[in-house]
């Protein structure tokens, strides 16, 4: 996982870290998300603990927005007037977020629908990752895009075909 300086290299499929200095978001907590630990070192994650929570970008139902895939569900503001985070089980308005990020790769991920109010950062006096009103601290984000394999998948309808290796061995 490498640091975001510019939002534009975010695409949908890439993995992502939200995280402030050396703490990662991690597992969910009701209506908050759990710290842990990562150590980074030239803007790359160097050691990353297994409770981090890894999120898959997806496309959200807002335009210009991102999905965040935690596996069992999706990030979403719970309150347009409380600090809550929940996992939801579909895409909405309010699980489609925005992010631009300025100096210092610090990223405003603000979510959208009826909850525009609400943007993702870490709360240093209760340690956790949450929505707020800006009151608290920015995150960065880290990411890592999908691996490309350089072989190419076919499909055919016969039922068998051969497979030539790269010095073109059956």
């Amino acid at each position: 996982f490498t640091l975001v300086t510019d939002a534009a290299r975010l695409t949908v499929g890439d993995s992502i870290l939200i995280a402030y200095e050396n703490f990662v978001m991690g597992t969910d907590a009701g209506n908050f998300r759990n710290k842990t630990d990562m150590m980074t070192s030239n803007g790359k994650v160097t050691h990353l603990a297994a409770d981090a929570q890894k999120i898959l970008l997806e496309a959200g139902v807002v335009e210009g927005t991102f999905a965040f895939n935690v596996g069992d569900g999706y990030l979403a503001a719970k309150s347009s007037s409380s600090n809550h985070i929940t996992t939801a089980t579909e895409i909405d308005a309010n699980g489609s977020w925005t992010i631009t990020i300025g100096n210092e790769a610090l990223a405003v991920i603000k979510a959208q629908g009826d909850k525009t109010r609400n943007t993702l950062q870490y709360n240093t006096s209760s340690p956790r990752f949450s929505c707020y009103t800006g009151s608290q601290k920015s995150v960065n984000i880290y990411a890592k895009s999908p691996v490309a394999t350089g072989i190419d998948s076919k499909t055919t309808d016969e039922e068998s075909f051969d497979v030539y290796s790269l010095t073109g061995n059956i």
